[in-house]
């Protein structure tokens, strides 16, 4: 409905966080990419099984914050508009930290040391270069802007 008080706020999301989000949209997710990247669906159903706490922790992190304020502050007709700007954060954030290429035995938050680049920025004492050197990573970031041989 179309109500703005924090207990109705609260059920919608609790419905979506606890319910949608573990058991619709991530296995969704992650079969998607492992069949995009070659795998199989008993991999995606793997890789849900072994991640799905921890994505769906980070998840709460955005998520009930912003649709607390969605279901409370925003007016309805403009709460698609919203969730899809938070979306755009949001995709960034999971495909960051799920995404690993065949083989890769990453986990879904990599140590400092087996990341080139950090996930949340932090102080720098130089620009971070728009694309890794060859050292940082044998996988180009841009596949089609690399360097021809």
């Amino acid at each position: 409905g179309e109500a703005a008080g924090l207990a109705t706020a609260a059920k919608k999301v609790v419905a979506d966080q606890l319910f949608h989000v573990p058991l619709m949209y991530f296995p969704v997710y992650f079969g998607f990419m492992s069949v995009t990247k070659g795998g199989s669906l008993a991999e995606a159903r793997q890789r849900w099984a072994k991640e799905v706490v921890a994505v769906t922790l980070m998840c709460w992190k955005v998520f009930i914050p912003f649709q607390t304020i969605n279901f409370t502050l925003i007016p309805p007709h403009a709460r698609i508009a919203a969730l899809a700007l938070c979306n755009v954060a949001w995709m960034i954030i999971l495909s960051s930290s799920t995404n690993t290429t065949a083989g890769d035995t990453a986990t879904l938050v990599p140590s400092p040391a087996a990341s080139p680049m950090p996930l949340v920025p932090g102080p720098v004492s130089s620009p971070m270069p728009l694309v890794p050197s060859p050292a940082a990573s044998s996988v180009p970031i841009f596949p089609t802007l690399a360097a021809s041989p």
